[in-house]
């Protein structure tokens, strides 16, 4: 499934938002993100794992809420 919505978006140009619990699949796919939890992030996914909930991703505290 993501692998066909990426396909779309890169392809074709089509802007996809996608609402998701799984952070991992968002920063494997999403080129923007946007984190709602105790403090909100949006940014670019390079952005995202510079954040503080990014780095908390990062090691492992922060798989799918």
């Amino acid at each position: 499934m993501y692998h066909l919505i990426e396909t779309l978006n890169r392809q074709e140009g089509i802007t996809v938002l996608m609402i998701s619990h799984d952070i991992r699949a968002a920063v494997c796919y999403a080129s923007h993100i946007l984190h709602i939890g105790e403090s909100v992030f949006f940014g670019t996914r390079e952005e995202y794992l510079q954040s503080p909930q990014g780095r908390l991703f990062a090691a492992g505290k922060g798989g799918a809420v």
